[in-house]
């Protein structure tokens, strides 16, 4: 079972990029692993507000 968690800036999702991004990233599993895979690839969505980032040592990216 493929288990993809991607972790994002939450005012990049919204009601188009959330299907989007979740049916790309299966295309990108199936493209490799046959289609036989679908049925079990899990993708997740953890949107974080900038303040809660923290890059190179500074809060917010």
């Amino acid at each position: 079972m493929p288990y993809i968690n991607v972790k994002i800036y939450e005012h990049r999702l919204d009601a188009d990029t959330e299907p989007a991004l979740i049916e790309r990233l299966t295309e990108a599993v199936v493209a490799v692993y046959g289609e036989e895979i679908r049925p079990t690839t899990w993708i997740t969505l953890d949107p974080v507000p900038p303040h809660r980032w923290g890059i190179g040592g500074r809060q917010g990216g």
